[in-house]
């Protein structure tokens, strides 16, 4: 009953935001020819730390804009967002915080009532007993960020309203989770970055310590490790560079 006492109200603010706050998504600023990472879409590379660390100058220079990224995770954050050229002028925090799972991207709440639309991606470092984060390579923690932009990139194409409707499904559908979190899987291997999403994965069922509840989820509403590679390998013969 609690839920049915939730819905009425809830479904007059979407209402109210689908009508009177349409989301006017910012402006792609064009392809990103000169990204000095581009070499890594769609490609099968572990990430080249001293590369991208000599790269990073114009990496900012490309996708810096309203970015706010604890200095810790500057290298994992704009190698993903390197895959996403059109987030370049997105507004994105990327901050630690405890979570029940490893990752999680979201709007900024307050930003939902307005036209400027804000994203937070927060990273579960402070504890292990969900996830081990520290146990992953670069590539590997990479490829977690990769598929939380593609939440972003999905956010980018949806109004403040549908967003709030996306949520509500989200909590009271397992099956719309689960295909949520898979669609958002193959947006990242469109973008190029299906490969370190199947080794992060992998990661999580190998060597990550992740708790019971944890890897219950993953079985549940994420594809597997193969599945992934499978993905990423149909992708990049379809859509690739080459």
């Amino acid at each position: 009953m609690k839920r049915k006492h939730l819905l009425w109200p809830l479904s007059l603010l979407v209402a109210y935001l689908l009508i009177v706050l349409p989301y006017r998504p910012i402006a792609d600023a064009g392809p990103a020819t000169e990204n000095p990472l581009l070499h890594y879409q769609f490609s099968e590379q572990q990430f080249d730390e001293a590369e991208i660390r000599a790269a990073l100058p114009s990496l900012k220079a490309l996708y810096g804009s309203n970015k706010r990224v604890s200095p810790a995770y500057e290298l994992h954050f704009y190698t993903a967002l390197s895959f996403y050229p059109n987030l370049r002028n997105a507004h994105i925090h990327f901050h630690s915080r405890d979570l029940p799972t490893s990752m999680r991207a979201k709007p900024a709440n307050s930003s939902l009532l307005t036209h400027q639309r804000q994203y937070c991606i927060f990273i579960n470092d402070q504890s292990t007993e969900v996830v081990d984060l520290s146990r992953a390579t670069f590539t590997e923690l990479t490829g977690c960020i990769i598929h939380e932009l593609a939440h972003i990139q999905d956010y980018e194409s949806r109004s403040n309203g549908g967003i709030i409707w996306t949520g509500l499904q989200y909590l009271l559908s397992q099956t719309f989770k689960s295909k949520l979190e898979k669609k958002t899987d193959r947006i990242a291997a469109q973008h190029g970055g299906g490969y370190y999403l199947y080794l992060f994965t992998d990661f999580v069922f190998e060597r990550a310590a992740a708790a019971k509840d944890y890897l219950e989820n993953k079985k549940q509403n994420y594809y597997t490790p193969d599945q992934l590679l499978q993905l990423h390998q149909e992708t990049s013969q379809r859509d690739g560079l080459n």
